[in-house]
């Protein structure tokens, strides 16, 4: 038999047995995997899983594996008894990567997923399963893309008075939120717009992100990137904030301020480890303007805040809080001495009793505010 007859018969035998192949897959009854699938997973992570619904392969390049009402069972310790429900999922699988025991899908849809995270009152997350190693984040298979039609998903913290609801889906590869509901103790919402999902877990590429809200009386918007969005350890933002109290932040940020008219801010935030910036920013307070830089870095007990910020004009009941005088104090009044904490820098504590009960951060003002009636530290 000559070299090309060979190759011939060669070719014929492998058409024939992929057309074998398809025609047997095609008659399977993929239902039949359902059980083994279901007790796989729930062996795996430690949660109930089922496959309630129809469960098929359709075969084409790539193959396309379709799954039908999917439900994974919640931690133990939660009242709701599903963590993540998934009404179809549609996923198209790379055989190639498969031979080398590798999971790759090319596209994966959800249709009218609900996906419900929330951590107990002793602080353990639903998301954390069996199997996982605490020190190391669960690892994920490669997908290149990710739809997402009719989302929704919950997010409960009851230890800090906590509970949103956000709806999700995507256009075009880019993801759109809305959410709402209570945010340590505050009625909110939150409207937002990033890049593609799946670029959340670019630790390498920034992510884009344009959103808007309100957090009690408090409204803000940023527009910007996140750096490993995921660990939220870095980020560049155009930020404005605008609201009827400075103190009102402390619940939202951690950060006590004084009292305060109402005030509007706009500037750019930068965040890079524990420690936070606002830069260049610039606004009102009440009747006076202010501008200049505002860092807080979290590392350190207590949290030190450093300041450059300069006022054209200043109004005492607007900013005294802030040099220990009490708010709502007019110029020419004796206020509360500041106090020392070093020689060369010039550091001030508010005197409000409303600060008794917080863990009071130190605040080193570097430069001295330019105002038409006071200094920012006397």
């Amino acid at each position: 038999m000559t070299l090309p007859r060979l190759l011939k018969w060669l070719a014929g035998i492998f058409l024939a047995l992929v057309l074998a192949m398809f025609l047997v897959a095609s008659l399977f009854d993929w239902n039949l995997l359902r059980a083994p699938i279901s007790r796989w997973v729930s062996d795996t992570t430690g949660r109930s899983f089922a496959i309630n619904g129809e469960l098929n392969v359709e075969f084409a390049w790539p193959p396309c594996i379709i799954a039908n009402d999917i439900v994974l069972g919640n931690a133990a310790w939660s009242t709701e008894p599903s963590m993540a429900a998934i009404k179809r999922l549609d996923l198209t699988i790379n055989p190639l990567r498969l031979l080398i025991g590798k999971l790759a899908f090319p596209e994966i849809t959800l249709s009218e997923p609900h996906l419900i995270l929330e951590v107990s009152q002793r602080g353990e997350p639903n998301w954390r399963f069996k199997t996982q190693d605490k020190s190391k984040s669960l690892e994920l298979p490669n997908v290149d893309r990710l739809s997402i039609d009719h989302g929704s998903a919950n997010y409960r913290d009851p230890a800090v008075k906590t509970d949103l609801s956000f709806a999700l889906k995507t256009r075009e590869a880019s993801l759109e939120v809305t959410g709402k509901g209570q945010f340590k103790g505050l009625s909110s919402r939150l409207q937002a717009h990033g890049g593609a999902l799946l670029s959340l877990r670019r630790v390498d590429n920034p992510y884009p992100i344009e959103a808007s809200g309100m957090l009690g009386n408090t409204k803000f918007s940023i527009a910007g990137s996140l750096l490993d969005p995921l660990h939220f350890k870095a980020a560049q933002l155009n930020f404005t904030l605008a609201g009827n109290d400075l103190a009102q932040l402390f619940p939202i940020i951690g950060v006590p301020f004084p009292p305060t008219p109402p005030y509007k801010l706009a500037g750019f935030l930068d965040h890079m480890g524990e420690v936070w910036t606002f830069r260049r920013f610039k606004g009102t307070v009440g009747q006076s303007d202010i501008s200049g830089d505002f860092a807080v870095d979290r590392s350190k007990q207590p949290q030190m805040i450093t300041a450059n910020l300069v006022s054209k004009q200043l109004v005492m009941k607007d900013l005294g809080g802030f040099i220990g005088a009490k708010p709502g104090l007019q110029p020419g009044l004796q206020r509360s001495p500041p106090e020392i904490r070093r020689p060369a820098t010039r550091c001030c504590r508010p005197s409000r009793s409303t600060w008794k009960n917080c863990r009071r951060p130190m605040l080193m003002c570097n430069s001295v505010a330019k105002t038409s009636s006071a200094s920012a530290c006397p």
